[in-house]
């Protein structure tokens, strides 16, 4: 698999807002590491969802 996108993926954990149980909001383990690739691939996911793809 692609190493960026494992140690992204790692350094990323979801947090469910109290209000909206059916989100999930993407969040940083720490300030310092980068999930901008996990990031990416949920929006990419979701777009594919919403066109049916």
């Amino acid at each position: 698999g692609n190493l960026d996108l494992r140690e992204h993926l790692t350094n990323a954990n979801a947090r469910q807002s109290a209000k909206e149980d059916t989100k999930l909001r993407i969040v940083k383990k720490s300030d310092s590491r980068k999930i901008d690739l996990a990031v990416c691939l949920s929006m990419g996911a979701a777009e594919c969802l919403r066109l049916n793809l």
